[in-house]
């Protein structure tokens, strides 16, 4: 089956996913609806002031989060690697639930300030770790393991000493909550994953050749550091911008890439960097859909529906790579 097809049938998908996302809600909408001129004012407000934005939400979190593995996979060689394995998704819940615990800033501009603050902080952590211990693949999970497990541990503490209105919406959102007047800030989000995506794609023929391992790129010309240092930078940075809006969201930055390594048969970045972000999309959309059609009374994370979906397929790929490694 051509690459070129499954472009096609991919986005073709996405399209009716998004349609989806936008007629699925308590609120009933047809597809007449959404292109009528007399759409009355109750239903014009729930589709520009919540289902557009929401749907954005999915596509741009998603998206974002398939696209950090893809090139966290790339740099570590590593079939586990993606912002939750690095404790970047850790670093930047605790650091945005630590500011809406203090309540020092408004909530529009503590969370995703915290999880910057957050990200950050563990990006400098490994990058201090970098020069005291030599750039390894198992160097940088065992501290991403430490960094996840220390903020696990301090939002647990702290969750533990809210007021009950503070600690209900910590839990919601850290089981990777849509549908909140969060999902606008998407709109900031889509130029940034954009230009992101753009950067790594301009740098296709590099991240090929990190798949050789460091060394050999640096042989054939690629600024190594240069590029590693962008990785874990852009990462953290579009990794702590989903945490803000969404929450904890695992699984779409390890499911899209295997999924995407699966069905186009190639590591190759210049099918990789877009088919993923596609999938990522897509998965993300899907368990947002199911999660509000299991039921209208109360709100299902989609975050949480991810992990349940995910983990089965992302067991299957990793035994179908191991017996593919043991039959070679």
């Amino acid at each position: 089956m051509s690459h070129k097809f499954l472009y096609v049938f991919f986005v073709l998908v996405l399209l009716f996913l998004l349609g989806m996302s936008l007629l699925t809600g308590p609120a009933s909408l047809s597809a007449l609806d959404i292109f009528s001129k007399t759409l009355s004012a109750e239903s014009q407000f729930v589709l520009t002031e919540l289902r557009i934005p929401r749907t954005m939400a999915l596509f741009t979190i998603g998206a974002s989060l398939a696209l950090c593995g893809v090139i966290l996979q790339t740099l570590l060689s590593n079939p586990l690697s993606e912002p939750f394995t690095l404790g970047l998704s850790g670093a930047s819940t605790l650091g945005a639930v630590l500011f809406l615990f203090l309540g020092i800033f408004p909530s529009w501009l503590s969370l995703p300030l915290g999880s910057l603050l957050g990200s950050a902080s563990a990006m400098i952590f490994i990058l201090y770790l970098q020069k005291k211990i030599p750039m390894k693949s198992n160097v940088l999970i065992l501290s991403g393991v430490m960094i996840s497990f220390f903020s696990g541990a301090v939002v647990t503490l702290i969750i533990s000493i809210m007021d009950p209105y503070q600690m209900q919406q910590a839990i919601y959102w850290m089981m990777g909550l849509v549908g909140t007047p969060r999902d606008a800030w998407s709109y900031y989000l889509l130029p940034i994953f954009i230009g992101v995506l753009s950067f790594f794609y301009y740098q296709k023929i590099h991240l090929d050749r990190l798949l050789l391992g460091l060394e050999t790129a640096q042989n054939l010309g690629t600024r190594v550091k240069f590029l590693k240092y962008n990785i874990i930078f852009l990462s953290s940075l579009l990794c702590s911008l989903c945490v803000s809006i969404s929450g904890l969201v695992g699984f779409v930055g390890l499911v899209a890439p295997h999924l995407c390594y699966f069905l186009f048969k190639t590591r190759r970045h210049r099918v990789t960097l877009l088919a993923a972000p596609l999938l990522g999309a897509i998965l993300f959309l899907i368990s947002d859909i199911v999660s509000r059609s299991i039921s209208t009374e109360t709100e299902i994370p989609a975050g949480s529906l991810m992990a349940l979906m995910g983990a089965p397929l992302l067991i299957l790929f990793l035994i179908r790579g191991t017996k593919r490694v043991s039959n070679s």
